[in-house]
């Protein structure tokens, strides 16, 4: 409940990490605390301003897909789509949204920690930087994008990025592409992380191994439900 993050002395929230989370916190210093007050709770449910008697589903989603532009249709439809690993769609989806704890937001949040690339040490960590521009990061998709059977190395910008997973084309099919590009960029904060929290470095080669592990796991275990995914590992196994 609202009241149980809150006591005599004033809310207990943890620091904002944005600038809609430091307004609202601002706001709640200027009401009543809910844990003073003896009135019952309440809820309202606003959608698209319309104030509603009761939480509606179908409104709920209607006022959100008339606000999605096809490009944002098209990322949905490139990081949740059906047969995708639930643990690096979610990790994919923060990225695309550009909510990766990276050392530049770490240290917007006035934690004072370096802003330094954790792979590579030689420019600022963005997720941008990280997951493509990173000297690391490039010698890893070109690993994998040489799999995959493409002559390019790597990407320029996270826009490029977005529509090459969204684009069907004649070299790999779509959704092994997809598994791919969603295994990389997992792969590639997993290392950040252990060699931030741990001390740990992997090679780009022993990165790319664990990717491929990843697709040949992931391959293995969908072919019992989706017959299509009978001749993808075959797709996969291609360029090896």
């Amino acid at each position: 409940m609202v009241a149980d993050i809150c006591d005599e002395n004033g809310w207990r929230l943890r620091g904002a990490r944005s600038l809609a989370a430091e307004s609202l916190q601002i706001h709640l210093t200027g009401i009543i605390l809910p844990s003073l007050c003896q009135d019952d709770d309440v809820f309202h449910w606003v959608i698209d301003g319309d104030p509603m008697p009761h939480y509606s589903a179908s409104r709920t989603w209607e006022g959100r897909a008339t606000k999605q532009s096809t490009v944002s249709l098209l990322v949905q439809h490139s990081v949740w789509f059906k047969m995708a690993t639930p643990r690096h769609a979610f990790l994919m989806w923060i990225a695309h949204n550009d909510r990766m704890p990276t050392r530049v937001r770490l240290s917007s949040w006035g934690l004072g920690t370096s802003t330094s690339c954790c792979l590579c040490d030689s420019a600022l960590e963005t997720r941008d930087h990280l997951f493509l521009g990173c000297e690391i990061s490039e010698q890893i998709w070109k690993l994998v994008l040489r799999r995959l059977g493409y002559t390019h190395s790597a990407f320029m910008t996270w826009t490029s990025f977005i529509e090459w997973i969204s684009l069907k084309d004649s070299t790999t099919p779509l959704i092994l592409k997809k598994l791919v590009a969603h295994a990389t960029i997992y792969n590639i904060w997993a290392e950040r992380n252990k060699r931030m929290h741990q001390e740990i470095s992997s090679t780009p080669p022993t990165i790319y191994k664990l990717i491929d592990h990843n697709i040949r796991d992931t391959i293995l275990e969908k072919k019992k439900i989706k017959k299509s995914f009978k001749t993808l590992m075959l797709s996969w196994l291609r360029n090896v």
